[in-house]
């Protein structure tokens, strides 16, 4: 007789707004743009930090953030933000205004409709490329072999099986579900829905910044927990004193349960104005205060976004807070010469490049991998998207046409003939 028991399955607890259940019990929410959502494996875990590494000629960080931060609005979760200054005209327009249900649908179908525009070209091309080759090889073997031939009924069977792995990809990509709100990049949101929220936004600077930021992380989780707050003037928190621990209260001390979400932007740049620690000192702040932050999202059912600008700190801190983070991506600029943007498909859209450094792997004992690691940015009418780095073949073509021969004769031009004549009648 087996001394294992089964238990029995707990009771149903009813999902709180804007979550949904991931993979090894982990509770999943929207970073509010769904092409991150799937980079991310459906989301961001609720106890983890996402650390986004900016880069100085980029400010696609803060557009990550926004999307982070309406999406808590929108959700009806408690929203911390910290920036170092804010903007003149308040919150509200920091934050992209939501669009109703009809117009993201339309914006959707648009969207794939013109993806599924570039995979028929993307495909022609290949398949034509493919085709002459097959055509040179049938010809050879026509000169060498009197009496044979291609057949091209085979060929055409390749081009439809091909066609069948095509649609299978398209079922599979449509399996991956959207769940967060879509919002107009080029509008602000709405003061009304900004006033109803629970969001919170403070600038932070002076010697005293880090300091504030993490009591601001304790009173959001706290508040979210249904612990009492913490008390600004008895609290304390400094780099050489460890904060004394909070009691523990009971499932049914703490109330109902809710979600938070911790956003810090461009932490310890030059704006958070950070004059009085030396820069060893600074360093030890910043790897303590995300160690605590850490610790505070461990115990709750929080999550955080940190920018923060690699380049203006030494490359061993810069390696030690991505161990400290569950997820960090790096973001980098291009320029309209850079080789992505050159042999990228539909290059004029492509404004910024994402490498995905680590995913989250809360409750697992090995790490997801990412499928792919290189990203690109394109920056859309009211938003943008994030997809996988896909090489345009018409554009190697066209680079080795020119590398060969250079300008186009005035044969080629004239009776169309090879782009590279050299002869007046070479047609």
């Amino acid at each position: 007789m087996s001394s294992f028991v089964r238990r029995a399955a707990p009771a149903a607890v009813p999902a709180d707004p804007g979550t949904r259940p991931g993979l090894h019990g982990q509770t999943l929410i929207s970073t509010g743009l769904a092409d991150l959502d799937k980079i991310l494996g459906g989301g961001l875990p609720l106890g983890s930090i996402l650390l986004v590494l900016e880069h100085p000629w980029s400010a696609h960080h803060q557009t990550l953030l926004k999307y982070f931060v309406a999406e808590g609005v929108a959700c009806g979760h408690a929203v911390h933000w910290a920036v170092p200054r804010l903007a003149d005209g308040g919150v509200t327009s920091m934050l992209p205004k939501q669009i109703t249900p009809k117009d993201a649908a339309q914006q959707k179908e648009q969207d794939e409709r013109s993806k599924k525009e570039d995979e028929v070209q993307l495909r022609i091309a290949w398949q034509y490329r493919r085709y002459i080759k097959s055509k040179q090889k049938a010809d050879a073997k026509a000169d060498s072999e009197p009496g044979t031939s291609a057949s091209p009924r085979r060929a055409g069977s390749s081009f439809q099986r091909k066609g069948a792995a095509g649609s299978g990809s398209a079922v599979a990509a449509g399996l991956a579900r959207e769940w967060c709100h879509h919002y107009d990049l080029t509008k602000p949101m709405a003061e009304e829905q900004v006033r109803d929220s629970r969001l919170d936004c403070q600038a932070h600077s002076g010697d005293d910044a880090l300091d504030s930021v993490a009591f601001a992380a304790e009173s959001l989780v706290c508040s979210v927990s249904g612990r009492p707050a913490p008390d600004r003037q008895s609290w304390g928190w400094t780099a050489t004193a460890t904060p004394k621990p909070k009691p523990k209260l009971s499932r049914r001390e703490q109330g109902p349960a809710g979600v938070g979400r911790l956003a810090i932007s461009s932490l310890a740049n030059a704006d958070w104005e950070l004059l009085g620690a030396e820069r060893p000192e600074l360093e030890r702040q910043l790897m303590r205060l995300l160690f605590r932050i850490k610790g505070l999202l461990r115990e709750s059912r929080c999550a955080a976004m940190v920018s923060i600008p690699a380049g203006s700190f030494s490359p061993a801190l810069a390696l030690r807070l991505q161990h400290f983070c569950d997820a960090v991506l790096q973001l980098e600029s291009v320029g309209d010469d850079s080789d992505i943007v050159r042999l990228a498909t539909d290059s004029p859209s492509v404004h910024g490049v994402l490498h995905v450094r680590k995913l989250p792997g809360l409750h697992t004992l090995v790490r997801p991998q990412p499928l792919v690691s290189l990203y690109v940015i394109r920056n859309k009418r009211r938003r943008i998207h994030i997809e996988g780095f896909q090489v345009d073949p018409d554009a190697e073509a066209a680079e080795a046409d020119a590398a060969a021969g250079g300008a186009k004769s005035a044969a080629s031009m004239m009776c169309a003939g090879p782009p590279n004549a050299s002869k007046a009648l070479d047609f």
